[in-house]
């Protein structure tokens, strides 16, 4: 079961791809409008990889606390 931090973050990934497509799919392929795409397809790349690395550091942290409780039993 994911947690409500991990179930947030998914959500704002799917968010995140479902805009990319649909601004994929708007584009009519004139130059200054696939520039324009290729910028915003880096940013939102950009965002998915700051979204996965908090994932993460979200498991990596709960994994430590699990650690600490089994250690205090």
């Amino acid at each position: 079961m994911l947690s409500p931090l991990n179930e947030e973050l998914f959500g704002i990934i799917f968010l995140l791809l479902t805009e990319f497509v649909l601004f994929f799919m708007s584009q009519s392929g004139q130059s200054e409008q696939e520039l324009s795409w290729y910028q915003r397809k880096a940013d939102l790349n950009s965002e998915i990889q700051n979204l996965k690395s908090k994932m993460r550091d979200s498991q990596v942290g709960s994994v430590i606390l699990l650690l600490f409780h089994l250690d205090s039993l």
